[in-house]
C-alpha cells in the first residue's frame, strides 16, 4: 500500500526550532537519479534542499540524521503542487470567457479567458503557500527524523 511505503534518506541539522521541529539540509543522493520527480526537489540549487522535519528524538545542529519520508505524504505534496494549480488555470480561463459572453463581448472573451485564468493560477500559490504553512504549523505531512548519529561536522 502507498500510504506504507517510507523512504529513509540522511540529512544534515541546519537549524532547530523550540517547538520540535528542525530545518535539514539534504544531498542530492543516488536514488534522486531515477526519481520521476527529480527535476522538482531541488528548485533551483541543483544539489542541496532544505526541509522541516519533525524531531521526536532531540537532535542538534550539524549532526547527522535519518529521514523518514512516506510516500503517501509525497503523493499529496505532488497533487498540491501540480494539480491544483492547473484546475485552478483551467478554471478561471473558463470563468472569465464565460462571464466574458454573458456580459456581451463575445469577441474578447479568449482574452477575458487568459487574464481571469492568469489571477486564478496566481491565486493558486497564496494558497499552496497558506497550505505549506498550516502543515509546518501543525506538523502535518512533515517527513521524521528517526535516527541520529554521533559523528559531527565541524
Amino acid at each position: 500500500m502507498l500510504g506504507d511505503q517510507m523512504n529513509e534518506e540522511p540529512a544534515k541539522v541546519i537549524e532547530v526550532y523550540g517547538d520540535g521541529k528542525v530545518k535539514v539540509e539534504m544531498k542530492k543522493n543516488a536514488a534522486c537519479k531515477t526519481c520521476a520527480t527529480k527535476s522538482n526537489c531541488f528548485g533551483l540549487s541543483k544539489n542541496i534542499r532544505h526541509i522541516i522535519a519533525i524531531d521526536p528524538i532531540g537532535v542538534k545542529v550539524d549532526q547527522i540524521v535519518k529521514l523518514k519520508l512516506n510516500a503517501k505524504d509525497k503523493v499529496i505534496a505532488l497533487v498540491f503542487l501540480f494539480i491544483i494549480p492547473v484546475i485552478l488555470l483551467l478554471s478561471g480561463f473558463l470563468l472569465g470567457s464565460s462571464l466574458a459572453i454573458k456580459m456581451g463581448k463575445e469577441t474578447s472573451s479568449e482574452t477575458w479567458g487568459i487574464l481571469s485564468g492568469m489571477v486564478f493560477f496566481a491565486l493558486s500559490f497564496i494558497i499552496l503557500r497558506l497550505v505549506n504553512r498550516h502543515y509546518e504549523r501543525h506538523g502535518e505531512h512533515l517527513p521524521s527524523i528517526v535516527a541520529k548519529f554521533d559523528n559531527y561536522l565541524k
